[in-house]
């Protein structure tokens, strides 16, 4: 009997010991980080490193000028501990909460610091602006769990150098290009960063807007086909997101290339764009062969 009692007495110790252990290393409940795009997914996982729980608001393939939060997504932010965005009008389904003093303190707008183009929030097909993506991100991080801050750095040190790989990657896949093809025309205004950091013109878009969501007067269409004649261009370039109902009827009519890039979203895992890298990769391999 007093076997049993002893045995007994050091297993209460034993469970009271192990559950004190848990509440104060807090390891079984790690920061909650909320993020916009999937793009801005894929980055913050790489400077994470498996270290906090990350969850992304939009999945692969939806288009961010589209999207409506759901309350499940409205609850996420609510309840999170960092929320990453890109700014600058991309995540207008969010101004709602983005307007609210009572979040203020908890978003971290990852584009700080870049010098925004005419409005064009679509940053990010300038990797050297992901650089400062990393940089923001990580310091970000870095602040909320400060015994990480190490990890933190070293991973994004890391992934800034993978970015200026690709960046290098990028100009010379370019050089294959003559100067005078180096014209794009796209489907809404989103690859005025990629153009300025590599050559090219954004000679015109389908809709003169920096969201995919804008539809063209008649007349601007007229004008959009007599451009095309006149330069002799060999292709129009959509987001791999958004609505190809017009683009389509319209390089039919003209004879020429539509070519689907990824700009607002990573592809699925399964896809050709399932990482940032991967979306560039794939992105500038598709321009270099439509514009040969």
């Amino acid at each position: 009997m007093k076997n049993k009692k002893f045995y007994l007495t050091i297993l209460v110790l034993l469970i009271f010991i192990l559950s004190a252990c848990d509440s104060n290393t807090g390891e079984s409940d790690p920061y909650q980080i909320v993020v916009s795009t999937s793009i801005i997914g894929d980055v913050a996982e790489q400077i994470n490193g498996g270290i906090l729980n990350i969850k992304v608001l939009l999945a692969p393939g939806v288009d961010p000028h589209s999207y409506q939060p759901t309350p499940q997504d409205i609850a996420a932010i609510t309840e999170a501990d960092l929320v990453l965005i890109n700014g600058y009008g991309l995540e207008e389904y969010l101004n709602s909460i983005l307007n609210d003093e009572e979040y203020n303190e908890k978003i971290v707008v990852v584009s700080e610091g870049i010098e925004i183009d005419d409005g064009d929030p679509h940053v990010w097909l300038d990797p050297t602006n992901v650089v400062v993506w990393a940089e923001n991100i990580s310091d970000a991080f870095a602040v909320l769990q400060t015994k990480n801050e190490t990890e933190f750095r070293e991973n994004a040190r890391d992934y800034i150098n993978q970015l200026n790989e690709l960046d290098n990657w990028i100009f010379e896949t370019i050089d294959q290009i003559p100067m005078e093809n180096r014209v794009l025309v796209s489907d809404h205004l989103s690859m005025g960063y990629f153009a300025d950091r590599y050559g090219f013109e954004q000679a015109a878009t389908i809709s003169h807007s920096a969201s995919s969501l804008a539809e063209p007067s008649a007349h601007e269409l007229a004008e959009l086909i007599d451009l095309i004649i006149d330069l002799g261009l060999p292709a129009v370039f959509i987001g791999h997101d958004v609505n190809p109902e017009l683009a389509e009827s319209l390089t039919s009519d003209l004879g020429i290339m539509l070519v689907e890039l990824y700009i607002g979203s990573l592809s699925t895992d399964e896809g050709p764009a399932s990482t940032y890298l991967e979306l560039m990769r794939y992105n500038v391999e598709a321009i270099a062969s439509a514009l040969k």
